[in-house]
């Protein structure tokens, strides 16, 4: 039960920082702060130092996390939350990091058997995640920016 009510607890908070970077990136048009914010949540959920982990080459990523033993469902957050956050470095105009995040992400998903593409973080399939992980996307307590 324990383990159950951590992991609900970090599908929470990498769900609420999607959709908040989400509704950040598309209504405050910052897409280098919503990029931040993802990055911020992969090293908590991780529990890595994010300094570290977000630098790795993406294979050395993936590897590092499979000694880990984590969940496959938090890994597939995890990969999604990669992959938006490379979308939003790219809008930022930091090809570097987003094409790191894009690999890194790709890496993390082969590594647990997550299927992933670039439809995998749209609203619509986020929203499913959410849902599928019991977590309802419009009880996340983020509201759309004014």
């Amino acid at each position: 039960m324990l383990t159950q009510d951590y992991l609900m607890r970090m599908f929470m908070q990498l769900a609420a920082a999607m959709k908040e970077s989400l509704l950040r990136a598309r209504g405050e048009n910052d897409p280098r702060v919503a990029a931040d914010m993802l990055d911020a949540a992969i090293s908590d959920a991780t529990e890595m130092d994010g300094g570290l982990l977000l630098c790795m080459a993406p294979e050395s990523m993936a590897a590092m996390l499979q000694l880990s033993q984590p969940d496959p469902q938090l890994m597939e957050y995890v990969s999604r939350s990669l992959l938006l956050s490379s979308r939003y470095s790219s809008e930022a105009g930091d090809s570097s990091i987003a094409a790191l995040r894009r690999e890194q992400a790709y890496a993390v998903a082969r590594a647990f058997g997550v299927d992933l593409d670039e439809s995998s973080v749209s609203q619509q399939a986020l929203d499913a995640l959410f849902e599928r992980s019991g977590i309802d996307p419009n009880a996340l307590g983020i509201s759309a920016p004014q």
